[in-house]
């Protein structure tokens, strides 16, 4: 099809003040006893004060062409209309630069993503739906601009990434893809226990308690870029933290290994260090064998 116009996801929009999410949210379900509304439980009465209150949503300061020069566009919701000034032939490409930013929001919001406190004081940050992305194409339908209104899955194109992500030197982070600049960002200890983990029988501690506890404790103030590439997924997702627990195992699938990994902190470490991660390979596992390999 020719394509006189784009159509661009703004999913963050859905958290800003005006959205429809927030003018569609109901009110507490009515008791069948007495018709008055149900109490509410001090979670989704925090909740509830934190949505009022927080200031969601995308800052867009530029929509350009590769050459700076300004694209006229219009946001509609969580969706934004760019106008092109040529019409797009099929087969043919236009790429386009987009400025933005967003307040990323607290755990009290309860989505996909956000900012969880630790009782160190600092936080976990986990990132998703964080980026203007292209709507999905449909042959028979065209563009898909249902707006986001936190519920539901997303229908989104494969692409490839290559992401760089600009953290406090002791954070660790995890990431859709794989990472392409270990030298850069990983010690030389944690290297080797990586590779150790390739062949091992069981999960291996890629960053232990006490080195978790001491990032807390130390606090670097400069910064490190990690690195990270991905073929043909429908979307990239990222969390980090000083305060990061790391496990991993090797997973062989199709002749080939796969790195099953968890990260938690160590209020979660009871839990997660016994489970996660042999549950992350025993998934690869079985789907691998029972519908196709892991890519």
């Amino acid at each position: 099809h020719t394509l006189n116009y784009l159509w661009v996801q703004l999913d963050q929009n859905t958290f800003a003040q005006d959205s429809k999410r927030q003018r569609s949210q109901q009110a507490p379900h009515l008791t069948p006893e007495d018709g008055k509304p149900r109490e509410l439980e001090y979670g989704g009465f925090r909740t509830f004060l934190y949505n009022q209150e927080f200031e969601g949503g995308y800052e867009l300061s530029a929509v350009t062409d590769v050459t700076g020069a300004p694209l006229n566009y219009t946001v509609v919701n969580t969706n934004m209309r760019i106008e092109l000034d040529s019409p797009l032939a099929s087969g043919k490409s236009f790429s386009f630069k987009v400025s933005w930013a967003f307040n990323l929001q607290d755990e009290a919001m309860a989505m996909r993503h956000g900012r969880k406190q630790l009782k160190s004081g600092d936080y976990i940050y986990q990132v998703a739906q964080w980026y203007p992305r292209m709507c999905a194409y449909y042959d028979q339908t065209g563009w898909q601009t249902k707006p986001y209104i936190g519920h539901g899955e997303f229908a989104l194109e494969f692409g490839n990434f290559e992401v760089h992500i600009t953290v406090p030197e002791d954070f660790v982070v995890a990431a859709t893809g794989s990472l392409m600049n270990a030298n850069d960002v990983l010690s030389e200890t944690i290297q080797d226990r990586l590779k150790n983990a390739t062949s091992s029988e069981q999960p291996v501690m890629i960053v232990t308690e006490d080195e978790a506890e001491t990032n807390l404790k130390r606090k670097e103030r400069g910064t490190k870029t990690w690195k990270f590439e991905a073929e043909q997924v429908r979307d990239f997702a990222f969390a980090g933290s000083r305060g990061y627990l790391w496990d991993a195992i090797g997973v062989k699938v199709d002749g080939k290994t796969i790195m099953a990994m968890s990260l938690y902190p160590a209020e979660a470490e009871a839990i997660w260090k016994r489970y996660s991660t042999e549950a992350v390979a025993q998934t690869l596992s079985v789907y691998s064998e029972e519908i196709y390999p892991y890519p």
